[in-house]
């Protein structure tokens, strides 16, 4: 659905007169990601729903760089017999919802719009019912997640949904070996000529979230010969743009057809390579000089090579995540680094969890600060209080860099302050500074406290998980209800009780500010250190 087209219908539609901030408070605890999986659940008074989509596109207006448009996840747990109608409401009024595949989800067809646009998760062998209900919605589906499938009549339907779904445009395949499987998937998704978007993922190894020894995994599963010749051959002559291989391997024949494929005349505009040892260090330079290549993510893999980035400067990539590599480790940073300065389209670079230490922070803002990089990640990474402060002093020097990500870093009060005393300073583009995971004392907290008042460009500071306590956060929020614009401030911290979170909440309607509390199951990759071992969950405490 157009994101204009659905907001102007939405606010045409009428408005309670009176705004319930505990169920504002409950709704708004999902907004927190670019795509927003909305859970109705807490949904619960119907003339309440019209409220909480305002303050959803109250947000989403504040962030237009970002196009946030919520995505309500139907769960089969949660709901009660009397939610039908609201729920109803919900979804003429967002015009999309996620459903996981194997949990019944023709239960949800009575609350189903014939414009709903709809995300299919967990297909695993499904049963009849289920088959029915994804062939019935079959021009409705815009993406779909499939696992294996055991039964062969089923698996020839889930080939027919795919090649038959016209509005389909994105596809996950997990794969656990069955090559004939595989094969019969990616040929039906390739004659589909709507999808833009394929992922290809080894079922059988754990995603990137979840492993911080990504270099040493060497248990791809080999890409099958049938798959790839159907894959790369196919790929020129459709409208594919999006393509991301996780934990496949390729041999040498099948290395040399994907390079071809990459120098072609294919419409590729993002690539995504996770733990593809065997393709990377021989191809990457290959993937630089793709005429159409717009997006680059190779993570987790080893790039051992120094010519990797000779003669980038043709490169039309202007996002390049390269994080997890050990890029320090083999004396590859200030090589690399020579040769994204010359990428002249480069605006967004991720290098989270590559070993950066010592020095390392002087050697990319010096290559970087000539460049017009608008955002730069360098989380997880052993960046001490130093080198932050180098950083400081040269901030208010960077013309075009919107966001700076340094979190889980050793920086310390001194660096932090550092930071916080140049913030009213820095150039207009700055707007975004994350300090994720990184202990902050008095000192901290009365610098940022003291630079609150005076930000007039920024849009979000991420303190989370930095040790703030409550007064901390009182004195942070008299600052901010005498700042100049409104700032999105995250202060949560996990030793807090329930009691200890709504009373910041308190604290922040008190001065007339927005609390928002949300909890979220899987930590973000950018928000994992080097070194560290997963979350079990992490947790959002935004005040703004």
């Amino acid at each position: 659905m157009d994101t204009a087209w659905s907001r102007r219908m939405y606010h045409c539609a009428p408005r309670p007169s009176v705004l319930d901030p505990c169920i504002v408070d409950r709704i708004l605890q999902f907004v927190a990601s670019p795509v927003l999986l909305f859970d109705v659940a807490s949904l619960l008074p119907r003339s309440c729903l019209s409220s909480g989509l305002d303050a959803l596109l109250e947000l989403s207006n504040a962030q237009p760089d970002k196009h946030l448009w919520p995505v309500l996840q139907l769960r089969a747990d949660t709901y009660e017999l009397g939610l039908r109608p609201a729920l109803r409401d919900a979804l003429g009024f967002v015009g999309q919802c996620s459903i996981d595949a194997s949990a019944n989800p023709e239960q949800w067809a009575d609350v189903l719009w014939p414009s709903t646009q709809l995300h299919i998760a967990n297909i695993k062998t499904p049963l009849p019912p289920t088959l029915a209900f994804l062939t019935k919605h079959k021009q409705q589906i815009q993406s779909v997640e499939v696992h294996d499938v055991e039964a062969r009549g089923q698996q020839s339907s889930i080939v027919s949904l795919l090649k038959s779904s016209v509005s389909l445009r994105c596809v996950t395949i997990y794969w656990y070996g069955n090559a004939k499987q595989l094969n019969a998937f990616c040929k039906a998704v390739l004659d589909n000529a709507g999808v833009v978007d394929v992922r290809l993922v080894n079922g059988e190894t754990p995603a990137i979230e979840l492993d911080d020894s990504f270099a040493d995994v060497r248990d791809d599963i080999p890409l099958p010969i049938p798959a790839t010749n159907s894959l790369f051959s196919t790929i020129r002559k459709t409208r594919l743009r999006a393509l991301a291989l996780n934990g496949l391997g390729f041999d040498e024949t099948k290395r040399k057809a994907f390079e071809k494929l990459m120098m072609s005349k294919n419409g590729l505009e993002t690539l995504e390579l996770v733990r593809c040892h065997d393709i990377v260090p021989s191809s990457f330079h290959t993937f630089l000089f793709s005429q159409t290549l717009r997006v680059l993510r190779v993570t987790s893999a080893s790039l051992m090579r120094e010519d990797s980035f000779c003669a980038a400067q043709g490169s039309s990539v202007h996002t390049l995540d390269l994080s997890g590599q050990y890029i320090d480790e083999y004396d590859m940073l200030r090589p690399m680094l020579r040769g994204v300065a010359q990428m002249k389209h480069l605006r967004r670079l991720r290098l989270s969890r590559v070993g950066l230490n010592d020095e390392a922070i002087g050697w990319v803002v010096r290559a970087l600060l000539p460049t017009r990089v608008q955002e730069l990640d360098l989380s997880g990474n052993q960046i001490e209080c130093a080198d932050i402060k180098y950083f400081a002093r040269t901030l208010p020097e960077w013309r075009t860099l919107e966001g700076l990500n340094l979190s889980g870093n050793q920086i310390w009060d001194d660096g932090a302050s550092q930071l916080f005393a140049v913030l009213p300073y820095a150039l207009p583009a700055f707007q975004r500074l994350q300090l994720f995971e990184n202990y902050l004392s008095d000192r901290a907290v009365m610098a940022l406290a003291s630079a609150l008042p005076y930000l007039q460009h920024m849009a979000e500071i991420d303190v989370s998980y930095c040790g703030l306590r409550i007064d901390h956060v009182k004195a942070l929020i008299i600052a901010l209800s005498r700042a100049r614009r409104r700032v999105r401030l995250n202060v949560f911290n996990s030793c807090w009780s329930d009691d200890e979170i709504l009373q910041v909440c308190a604290m922040a309607r008190s001065a007339r500010l927005m609390a928002t509390y949300r909890t979220h199951a899987d930590v973000p990759s950018s928000r994992q250190k080097h070194h560290s071992k997963k979350h079990e969950t992490y947790a959002r405490l935004d005040i703004f």
